[in-house]
């Protein structure tokens, strides 16, 4: 179930004091709403009573979803990073296990960790629509260095969802200097989504690279291995 204890926090602006709810385990399935909360940002937000003065407090925290197998730990600090990859790796060992239920059980969990509450909410978006996250960092890695060349301020893209004028949902990325979104979204199609998938479908499956953290690393090194095997199979064309 979600946990959750009630912490005492001092707002920076006016200096007065007020209770926060702090969750370390968000359970979506027992406490839906909070989902929304996540995806929203608001998850981990809070505004002082006193003076409305809106404070961010990111803390660590274990997301899961039951019904859907997907844990999600937010590692804020290094001491929680260096736990969670313990704890993941070892349930990620037992995928081999001889014990057919075990096994195929295991094998259907989705096992992620993310630093901070942006990432978790677009890890939560991205699943909560039946996405693979592993495509939408390679598109994002593919846009990132696109923008960049035009302008190198840019330091991320934010994964977005939105409805169109006619009532659409819309995939897109939101260009990022930062915490704050800078010049237009770049939409992203389902056409370029599938194709992506598609292309990359059977080198995903032979990837071998950890994928407790699908991040922009995690894509970097995915593309090295991709230009290598390339790189190695051109070498030993017959000539």
């Amino acid at each position: 179930m979600a946990r959750y204890d009630i912490e005492k926090v001092t707002c920076p602006s006016c200096g007065k004091v007020f209770p926060v709810k702090v969750y370390d385990r968000i359970d979506v399935k027992r406490d839906p709403k909070l989902k929304k909360k996540v995806i929203h940002g608001t998850m981990f937000a809070e505004h002082c009573p006193h003076c409305g003065e809106k404070i961010r407090m990111v803390y660590d925290a274990m997301y899961a979803d039951p019904t859907y197998r997907i844990t999600i730990a937010l590692a804020a600090t290094d001491e929680f990073y260096k736990q969670a990859v313990k704890e993941m790796e070892k349930e990620n060992a037992l995928r081999s296990a001889k014990d057919d239920i075990v096994r195929d059980y295991l094998n259907q969990a989705t096992l992620r960790i993310v630093r901070d509450d942006m990432k978790l909410a677009e890890k939560v978006l991205i699943f909560d629509n039946d996405l693979d996250d592993r495509v939408i960092e390679l598109l994002r890695l593919v846009h990132l260095t696109s923008q960049q060349a035009t302008n190198p301020e840019v330091t991320d893209m934010l994964f977005n969802i939105g409805q169109t004028k006619d009532g659409h949902t819309q995939m897109c990325f939101l260009p990022m200097i930062g915490r704050d979104i800078v010049n237009t979204p770049i939409v992203l199609s389902n056409l370029n989504y599938s194709r992506t998938a598609d292309k990359y479908y059977h080198a995903l499956e032979e990837y071998k690279e950890s994928e407790l953290e699908v991040n922009r690393a995690w894509a970097e090194k995915f593309f090295a291995a991709i230009d290598a095997r390339t790189a190695a199979e051109d070498n030993t064309e017959p000539v």
